[in-house]
């Protein structure tokens, strides 16, 4: 099973995203999202690249990378209805 790591978190928050624990969400207890507030997290992408969390989506989903891989096997083992949701969006 896939594990994030810190040092993963640090590499998706350079590219100004993250996966996110969201416990209770009906959408699922780990999810891939953008910065709400970009500039709170040092380390983020300026200009910020994204506008909603479907372009992180898109960004990851597309992305050739090892992290972008380990991104979506995460959530393939620990949230397969948000895995689910990217995989089949059609931006």
């Amino acid at each position: 099973m896939s594990e994030w790591t810190a040092e993963d978190a640090e590499q998706a928050k350079a590219e100004g995203w993250g996966l996110f624990e969201c416990s209770g969400s009906e959408d699922g207890p780990w999810q891939l999202q953008k910065f709400d507030d970009p500039d709170q997290h040092l380390g983020a992408p300026s200009p910020y690249p994204f506008v909603a969390d479907v372009d992180v989506w898109v960004h990851v989903r597309t992305g050739k990378t090892p992290l972008h891989r380990k991104a979506l096997a995460f959530l393939a083992a620990h949230n397969p209805q948000e895995h689910g949701a990217i995989s089949a969006w059609n931006a």
